[in-house]
């Protein structure tokens, strides 16, 4: 059976309609929200806290001992300070890897801890004036500094050896520092004009050598009262955004706003009632629109999380909650008899409702688009000549469009058009037909007779729950089952037209069976197959993924799945297995390895090391490895190692198996010691992955190997890091390698092509 209908079911088509105080979400259409904020007790004082990537939050308390709180387990001390030998006047932290830096305001100077080993490992005097604020970002600690008396502030940076660097000059009484997940600067100044907001690009505070670019933030959103915004502390959850916090000043209530760097603009976040001196989030963590962060109370030092979530907003029409959406459907032909809508619901709870109203016309519109107030003759004309002729036309027309079309109008004066003419509609729809029962999965439509189609949505909901429409169908033309039924039938009106209506019950549940048959093959094309039977083409193959693996993973998997499944149980496979995962997972960022690359190439050349020609060469290679981890995942076993031993990409994932069997080449037991620790038995092996730039990455990558493995051996993951250090994280041949030296006699260089060795005096 051919099916001919106009449907709504993507975002994008969910755009072409136009109403009041509806929004279009990756699921259909359903009520505006605009976002609030929820604050609990966390239950602990602090005078800082931070967070780390799982979410658990690291808090120094007033006696300088530190203790970590995760989301579902009991606090657990990390440091204790004893008497307060080490911390006299501790007043700031941060995190960096398995390092906590604590700021002890007497010096100042900053305390290490080694959480793995739970205690102190040493002591950097700073040659900061007046310690504010110390935070962690993009690889860089970074220390503000108040400044002598009278003098200005800096933003400092811990640098190799315990060193001080200053990487931002010249603030005038900051007062809080926050840094993105990229590295980028926000700095809070109360200067003697007011507050300002200093955006600092990552790119110049990391260099020594450039004057950092800045671009300032010095108007704040005004209150009802007449005031505005006094901020006191900020945070940067995402690259795009800021959150900042503080009170009014004619009230003094605290107030939350976020500032989109993008476009300037400031909205704000209501329900925080408290007066945070700090706000504390972690950059990976936070979704750029409904974040959680930590406050410390500025009186009490009492933390408190701080949970955005979202609110329904009221219909400014209505007073309720509800939304309204129109959208007129083209048959193409007059007199076309309207069949069906057929609506599909993302999200319908027992108190929110669907109501649906229609109407069908041959005509454009009851009005020309001069009926709408504000359209003059002229603009008319205008619109008229670029085909906006009725007031649907300007409905649906973009307020760009129709700005463009009209001369002089602008984009703001188009929209208030097109906002009167939703308003006609509104009265207008009042006598269209009205579907009598609410939430209609499937509407048999009468007396619809014409071109066009018009419908009109009212979803209602309450300030937490509300209503989403998926999909919507508009069947056209009408055909029945009763034209398979003799004429007969169709001789009395009264007749026809009660069997209709009867015979589309079974019509309706016959055609959905005869469209899911239609698409029945599609749910057997790995590319094709719609995401939620992704788990069930699975199963016919027995294929286990997580249900967080990404998606593009899990139908490469079931592509793959002959190919795989000849090497399974093999180190082939199980390199295949997890490359393929990491294929789909963010990769970690290892350009700075190949920038750090050339800028040593170049000073080799500038101080006469390198030939002009070696030097090319060696650039030539580096720009090799960055074109091959372009595609920011683990490369191909085959093109990378040219074994079975797994892969090994510069700008991605590090991918390696290793045997016991391996090992029986090495004689020292120094040297075999990093690799057996991690392969204690004869019949054991390990995969050596990572970076990880999620936790979640590795324990997919755990449980991969778990299952893949052979069911006598012993398989261990091993996270591998961008950096090496001595001892237990450094594997030759898998993340270091031993270049080759030649001695080339004036042009040698110590301690790098030649060293001294002890001679015996004769």
């Amino acid at each position: 059976m051919d099916f001919a209908y106009h449907a709504t079911a993507t975002p994008e088509q969910w755009d072409e309609w136009a109403g009041r105080n509806a929004v279009v979400e990756d699921d259909g259409l359903t009520v505006e929200a605009e976002p609030t904020v929820g604050y609990r007790d966390a239950g602990f004082e602090a005078v800082d806290v931070a967070v780390d990537r799982d979410g658990a939050v690291y808090a120094l308390r007033a006696s300088g001992d530190v203790y970590r709180h995760g989301r579902r387990e009991r606090p657990a001390a990390v440091w204790t300070d004893g008497a307060g030998e080490t911390v006299e006047q501790p007043q700031a932290l941060c995190l960096a890897g398995d390092r906590v830096f604590v700021a002890d305001g007497a010096g100042p100077a900053l305390v290490v801890v080694s959480e793995r080993e739970g205690r102190a490992i040493g002591r950097i005097e700073t040659d900061v004036d007046d310690l504010r604020a110390l935070v962690t970002g993009d690889r860089t600690l970074y220390i503000l500094d108040g400044g002598p008396p009278g003098g200005d502030g800096r933003v400092a940076t811990l640098r190799r050896r315990g060193a001080v660097g200053t990487a931002v000059r010249g603030l005038e009484s900051p007062r809080d520092l926050t840094v993105d997940p990229d590295g980028n600067v926000a700095v809070l100044e109360v200067t003697d004009d007011g507050p300002r907001i200093g955006l600092y690009e990552a790119r110049y505070v990391a260099s020594p050598d450039a004057f950092p670019d800045r671009r300032t933030v010095e108007t704040f959103p005004a209150d009802a009262d007449g005031g505005t915004l006094v901020p006191e502390c900020l945070a940067a959850p995402t690259d795009e955004e800021l959150i900042v916090h503080g009170p009014l000043s004619t009230s003094g209530d605290p107030a939350l706003y976020h500032y989109r760097l993008e476009d300037g603009t400031w909205e704000r976040r209501h329900g925080l009632d408290t007066r945070c001196s700090r706000l504390r989030a972690d950059p990976q963590r936070g979704n750029g629109r409904y974040p959680t962060y930590y406050g410390v109370a500025a009186e009490g030092d009492r933390v408190y999380a701080v949970e955005e979530t979202k609110k329904y907003r009221r219909n400014p029409d209505t007073g309720r909650f509800t939304a309204t959406a129109f959208r007129r459907f083209d048959a193409g032909s007059v007199d076309t008899q309207w069949h069906r809508l057929a609506l599909g619901f993302e999200g319908l709870d027992s108190n929110t409702q669907v109501l649906v109203s229609y109407s069908a016309t041959d005509g454009h519109g009851e009005a020309g688009v001069e009926a709408v107030a504000g359209v003059n003759e002229h603009d008319a004309a205008d619109l008229r000549g670029a085909g906006i002729e009725s007031v649907w036309d300007l409905v649906e027309a973009d307020p760009a469009t129709v700005a463009d079309a009209a001369d002089g109008a602008t984009v703001e004066r188009a929209r208030e058009w097109v906002e009167t003419a939703v308003g006609m509609l509104e009265e207008q729809s009042d006598e269209w037909t009205r579907v009598p029962e609410a939430n209609p999965d499937d509407t048999l439509l009468s007396e619809a007779t014409g071109r066009y189609l018009r419908v009109r949505l009212e979803l209602v909901g309450d300030a937490d729950t509300a209503p989403t429409v998926g999909s919507l169908r508009a069947y056209c033309p009408r055909r029945t089952y009763l034209r398979y039924l003799p004429a007969l039938f169709r001789e009395d009106r009264r007749g026809e037209l009660f069997l209709e209506q009867f015979l589309s019950t079974f019509e309706t549940a016959n055609t959905g069976i005869e469209e899911e048959v239609e698409r029945l093959a599609g749910l057997f094309d790995p590319e094709g197959v719609p995401n939620e039977y992704l788990s069930w083409l699975g199963e016919w193959l027995a294929i286990e993924t997580g249900e967080d693996w990404p998606e593009p993973a899990r139908r490469e998997f079931l592509d793959r799945a002959p190919e795989l499944f000849a090497k399974r149980g093999t180190r082939a496979g199980i390199a295949d297995y997890v490359g393929l995962y990491l294929d789909h997972v963010t990769a970690p960022d290892t350009g700075w390895i190949l920038e750090w690359q050339r800028r040593r190439v170049e000073d080799r050349r500038a101080a006469g090391h390198l030939t002009e020609a070696e030097a090319e060469r060696r650039h030539a290679e580096i720009d090799a490895l960055a074109g091959s981890s372009d595609g920011g995942g683990s490369a191909d076993a085959d093109e990378v190692s040219g074994d079975e031993n797994g892969a090994d990409g510069e700008g991605g994932h590090h991918l390696f198996v290793m045997e016991r069997l391996d090992l029986d080449g090495i004689d020292s037991p120094a040297a075999r010691e990093p690799y057996t620790m991690h392969m204690p038995g004869p019949r054991s092996f390990a995969v050596f992955v990572g970076p990880f730039t999620d936790p979640g990455h590795r324990e997919a990558v755990e449980e991969l190997v778990a299952r893949e493995k052979p069911a006598h051996t012993d398989g261990h993951v091993v996270p591998m890091r961008q950096h090496v250090k001595l001892e237990g994280n450094s594997f030759l041949g898998v993340n270091t390698t031993l270049t080759p030296r030649e001695f080339v006699l004036g042009r040698a260089t110590l301690g790098e092509d030649s060293v001294l060795t002890e001679r015996d005096l004769l």
